[in-house]
């Protein structure tokens, strides 16, 4: 960047271009144009292969929010793309009329995880590179890969019960002689872990100490109430559930990931709100600090199948997810927004007013406008409400 306070470009009539800046491609459209080449590779040698691929493209248009207006737009290639017919057709070149027509399409996927969506780029890369045979790309996306996976919290249950095979991927030996089908596997098996992802690889460390705070914290239950120590009746609540896990059907259903009938949820709430702890959504939304969890996500927790999200992580995934939809933003801009997310982690309430005011105005006098549209800082003002009511306040 130059800095021009003497106006020597103007003097000397210079215009330098400079480098212009091309926004970056969003992520699904990125995995949908690795799947793409791999398709490309496999008809080029007439490998089988291609219809696992092919699959995974019909998913992939199928996950399209086909209410958006955006994608209403394109409904008549959506339709030709999804068409039986369509790998049939003469005149057409299927790849590129994906790559042309459908592959932009991909950033109106909704409900897309971060974490998930860059892991499976990831693979989807390494599949390329193994069918290339890159070797110097496999080994930078095998310590990419790796460190995803590390980044898996073992105390999940979903994680635990692949705790072996995370073992075996994370040895040096796998890698050495991995297939496309390894590749593949990868996806299939911890892609949708990562939405449990740590943000860095760190063993959990545990401090032989009493949690002072919330022990002297004490909560109220019943209909007279009743008084308790937080954590003495979060234990009581944990005892009682362990004590009902095993004969209760409706926690039985729950413990097999069964589906729950009103009929089941009826029942449970009339076993759990008896006299002696009067066991509640609205108490233990109290006593666990979680004023969005439900009944049976509680006792997924007590019995080990479900762990809450943490906020700070929370606002964190809510920050990815708006900066990979928003694919246009530029360095600044996206600068901008982590230091939105920086101040709304600590003060966990921003207003728009306060984006005309320190630390934003740091950035310059193009900061927020028009460094931002106007409609776009009303969307991340918008976006911190929600996760206000989420309940997303990070402890001290």
């Amino acid at each position: 960047m130059i800095f021009d306070f003497w106006k020597n470009f103007e003097w000397f009539k210079m215009h330098p271009p400079g480098k212009e800046e091309k926004p970056a491609e969003a992520v699904p459209i990125k995995i949908f144009i690795a799947r793409l080449q791999q398709m490309d590779y496999f008809l080029s040698v007439k490998d089988v292969r291609s219809e696992q691929v092919k699959g995974k493209l019909t998913a992939d248009m199928n996950s399209l929010p086909v209410d958006s207006a955006s994608v209403k737009e394109h409904m008549r290639e959506l339709e030709k793309a999804l068409s039986p017919d369509f790998w049939d057709m003469i005149g057409v070149n299927q790849l590129e009329f994906l790559k042309g027509k459908i592959a932009p399409l991909m950033k109106y996927k909704s409900d897309v995880n971060p974490d998930e969506a860059y892991f499976m780029l990831k693979v989807e890369q390494l599949s390329l590179a193994i069918l290339h045979k890159s070797q110097v790309e496999i080994e930078a996306l095998r310590d990419s890969i790796g460190e995803y996976l590390n980044c898996l919290p073992t105390t999940i249950n979903a994680v635990k019960e692949k705790q072996h095979l995370l073992n075996r991927v994370l040895r040096a030996d796998f890698w050495t002689s991995i297939s496309y089908e390894d590749a593949q596997m990868l996806g299939r098996e911890f892609g949708p872990l990562m939405r449990y992802k740590l943000s860095e690889p760190r063993p959990t460390i545990k401090l032989d100490i009493d949690d002072w705070i919330k022990e002297r914290e004490i909560i109220a239950y019943g209909p007279l109430p009743s008084h308790e120590y937080v954590k003495t009746y979060i234990q009581k609540v944990e005892e009682r559930i362990r004590q009902l896990a095993d004969k209760n059907p409706t926690i039985l259903k729950i413990k097999n990931n069964e589906a729950l009938n009103e009929e089941d949820l009826v029942n449970l709430e009339l076993t759990l709100n008896s006299p002696e702890l009067y066991i509640t959504e609205e108490v233990l939304q109290k006593a666990f600090k979680q004023n969005r969890g439900t009944l049976v996500q509680f006792i997924k927790n007590v019995l080990g199948l479900y762990s809450f999200p943490e906020p700070k992580k929370m606002i964190e995934d809510a920050f990815k997810t708006f900066m990979i939809e928003k694919n246009y933003l530029n360095a600044d801009q996206v600068n901008f927004l982590r230091t939105i997310q920086t101040v709304f982690t600590k003060k966990h309430h921003i207003d728009y007013g306060d984006l005309f005011e320190p630390p934003f105005t740091n950035f310059g006098v193009n900061a927020p406008i028009p460094l931002f549209e106007d409609e776009d800082l009303k969307e991340v003002i918008q976006l911190c409400a929600q996760l206000e009511r989420k309940g997303t306040r990070v402890s001290s």
